[in-house]
């Protein structure tokens, strides 16, 4: 078994994630042999993406063009963080479990089963859209996102994404209340479906 590659799937507790693990990276690097000045771009590309995060928080009645932005600043920082933390990780020894907990890159022992892995996620309408969170899979890269929207018979592509969460900021098909259901589905390195789709989610865009 192995242990997942933790990341926070809300955003509240992403940023208290981020904050711990800047707070305490430096004396890990310390304790693992890596020059603390190797972790000045991580810190950077977390401080946008929290600086990001704040905004889209504070100005969530506009909405689209902050949850952008987070978004994109949110993708930078974890995909500059994973390999960064594989390296910290790779230092054994010194490197030790109690080490990655004090960064919070310890996430639980999760076996890999891409036969059975089975998306699980939560809408919620917030700043002009649908807020999709999803939680990620030791077996997968990335997520599979379809939707069906309110009269439409078959569901149909949205993203493949890889941090939860997404953001969907399609306009409704016609004026008034939108029904919208999406289902999700892991995929793995190869971009080939694995697993199980996830219960169909559902929720009412305003109109």
């Amino acid at each position: 078994m192995a242990k997942i590659d933790y990341f926070p799937d809300d955003m509240d507790s992403q940023d208290t994630w981020f904050e711990t693990y800047v707070n305490n990276l430096d004396a890990a690097l310390t304790a693992v042999g890596i020059p603390v000045l190797d972790g000045a771009p991580v810190k950077t590309l977390i401080g946008t993406a929290r600086t990001s995060l704040t905004k889209w928080k504070n100005t969530k009645a506009q909405g689209q063009s902050d949850s952008e932005k987070f978004r994109i600043d949110l993708k930078a920082a974890t995909n500059g963080m994973r390999p960064f933390n594989e390296i910290i990780k790779n230092k054994k020894p010194p490197y030790t479990l109690s080490i990655g907990e004090s960064i919070g890159i310890e996430g639980a022992v999760q076996t890999p089963d891409p036969t059975n892995a089975k998306p699980t996620g939560k809408l919620v309408f917030e700043g002009g859209g649908v807020t999709i969170k999803f939680k990620m899979n030791i077996a997968a890269t990335s997520v599979h996102i379809t939707s069906k929207r309110g009269d439409e018979t078959a569901f149909s592509f949205v993203a493949d994404d890889t941090n939860s969460p997404y953001n969907d900021f399609r306009a409704n098909l016609k004026e008034g209340p939108e029904d919208r259901q999406f289902i999700l589905q892991y995929k793995d390195s190869k971009g080939a479906l694995i697993g199980m789709p996830s219960e169909t989610l559902r929720i009412t865009v305003p109109g």
